[in-house]
């Protein structure tokens, strides 16, 4: 097995984020949610500009749409484009905070997709926001993924955040296919 490491450290909250592919240990022990998180706030449309993300499917132009739908619950409505294939894809998934209650709330998000867990480890809700997921490969091993967000017209440069490893992040394509 080959593995990659990313450590990134965004100010002016800093923390680090460890992605390697085939990880020791299991996903309930890795804890990358952003404290006092705000879904409020991280409601709204959100344009992926960067992912780290094994195999890569290659679908771009992607979007994610966050809204309210009843008290705790929320809908995350993707669209994304195979460039490959040119086949345009729109999937409506529920989502809902892990802990609501707890104080202060993490921003892990459980999402009834291929994923099921989404971890908010940053952002700022107006610029960029660092999702993360994890995958349990066996009983003893995961992998962990990572995508840059963007508000609509909000230009992401890689380097306004030190990013170790950064050559690892592919670009999403962004255009109107």
């Amino acid at each position: 097995m080959f593995s990659k490491l990313i450590l990134l450290l965004v100010a002016p909250a800093v923390f680090g984020i460890k992605l390697q592919l085939y990880q020791q240990g299991l996903c309930e022990q890795v804890n990358l949610g952003r404290p006092f998180f705000e879904m409020d706030r991280f409601l709204g449309e959100w344009v992926e500009h960067y992912r780290f993300v094994l195999p890569d499917n290659q679908e771009d132009c992607v979007k994610n749409y966050y809204s309210a739908f009843n008290g705790t619950f929320y809908n995350l409505t993707e669209t994304k484009t195979n460039i490959a294939s040119g086949r345009n894809t729109s999937s409506t998934f529920s989502v809902r905070l892990a802990e609501p209650l707890a104080n202060p709330v993490y921003g892990k998000l459980l999402v009834n997709n291929v994923h099921e867990i989404y971890y908010v480890p940053a952002t700022d809700y107006t610029r960029y926001a660092f999702v993360q997921a994890c995958e349990e490969v066996n009983s003893t091993h995961y992998n962990q993924y990572l995508w840059l967000l963007g508000r609509p017209g909000v230009n992401i440069n890689l380097a306004e955040f030190n990013i170790q490893g950064s050559e690892l992040l592919r670009p999403t394509i962004q255009d109107d296919r």
